[in-house]
């Protein structure tokens, strides 16, 4: 009868739906998986490396403070070579210190202009923190977004097999 044929084409496009809803459900999961939970992983790896970089201007600057403050003409100190492998250095002018720029690029400054230097580029690296923290706010949301609507759809599927 037409009853029958209309409750069998209604069952069919549950079915349809429900395999449907599946398919979204495991498209979103795997775009969690492997879009937003990276994106993650590499905000917090940027943010680790931008952090670690702030600190040595800042253990940088406070040394070049010392050498000013307590006026240290010439100084001996220990260099790592690379491994935990250490070497004594002397220094017979501290009126000038390398800084590397960026880019690799390394440029002679005096200890006045080398603290000055060093200012501006921590207020440059806190800016970029400030940015990367904002991109890893925005990860998170995507990521909490994405499993609500993979909630939400877990929930129209259970209710349709309910039905």
């Amino acid at each position: 009868t037409s009853i029958d044929c209309h409750l069998a084409m209604e069952e069919d496009e549950v079915e349809l739906e429900a395999g449907a809803v599946d398919a979204k459900i495991v498209e979103y999961e795997s775009f969690v998986e492997r879009v937003l939970k990276a994106d993650h992983e590499r905000c917090l790896e940027e943010i680790r490396d931008a952090t670690a970089i702030l600190e040595e201007c800042k253990a940088l600057r406070r040394n070049i403070s010392l050498v000013l403050k307590d006026d240290i003409s010439e100084l001996e100190t220990s260099v790592e070579l690379g491994c935990q492998f250490y070497v004594k250095a002397f220094v017979p002018d501290t009126s000038s210190i390398f800084i590397d720029v960026g880019l690799n690029f390394r440029l002679e400054m005096p200890l006045a202009e080398a603290q000055a230097f060093l200012e501006d580029k921590e207020l440059h690296l806190m800016k970029g923190l400030e940015l990367k923290n904002k991109r890893i706010a925005k990860v998170k949301a995507d990521i909490h977004e994405a499993l609500h609507l993979i909630d939400l759809m877990t929930q129209v599927q259970s209710e349709a097999l309910a039905a």
